[in-house]
């Protein structure tokens, strides 16, 4: 890949990783091999799909300040450019599950609090007082087309209802408490 994509922080690289299909076949999700800093603020990530075995390079600026802070997520108030709408809110559906099978109370609560991370994100692409979020939101096709055909799921009272039943930690407290954040989908 040979276009530079654009990222709040090295945590949000991550979350990126698992919401984007594999350029071979399609599914996945791509783990991270490694992240190596290649000049000022650009990094090279090197992924493996976890179906199919390829691997690929990711090449991104990371424009947070915090850039070797890997528990920020996303210091600015600006939304994504990496990471639309719609995979905001499949990455919340991918916590609450991870929270609903946790083995431990301990895991629940972090993948319940990254969940609610991931709606607060995701309440970025929102104006003040509007009900449906703002144009361009949805920058991949299957956000698009999930919009189109259920735009009720993406009401803003919806996400902030759903925001309201989710515990919630600083951020960086939540991470510090246990394994990095990345690191579930290896347990």
């Amino acid at each position: 890949m040979t276009d530079v994509l654009r990222a709040h922080s090295l945590s949000e690289i991550h979350y990126y990783l698992l919401v984007m299909p594999c350029a071979a076949c399609g599914k996945g999700p791509c783990a991270s091999q490694g992240i190596d800093r290649t000049a000022g603020d650009r990094v090279s990530v090197r992924t493996r799909c976890g179906t199919c075995g390829h691997e690929q390079s990711l090449h991104v600026v990371c424009d947070g300040p915090e850039l070797d802070d890997e528990t920020a997520l996303n210091p600015t108030d600006l939304p994504s450019e990496l990471i639309d709408l719609g995979q905001w809110l499949s990455l919340h559906a991918l916590m609450q599950n991870r929270a609903r099978q946790a083995q431990t109370p301990f895991q629940a609560h972090q993948d319940a609090c990254r969940a609610a991370v991931c709606l607060e994100e995701a309440l970025r692409f929102y104006e003040d007082g509007q009900e449906l979020p703002r144009t361009g939101a949805m920058f991949s096709h299957a956000s698009d087309t999930a919009f189109r055909e259920h735009p009720e799921r993406f009401a803003h009272r919806r996400l902030i209802d759903l925001h309201g039943q989710l515990p919630h930690l600083p951020r960086q407290a939540a991470d510090r408490a246990g394994p990095k954040w990345w690191q579930f989908w290896r347990t």
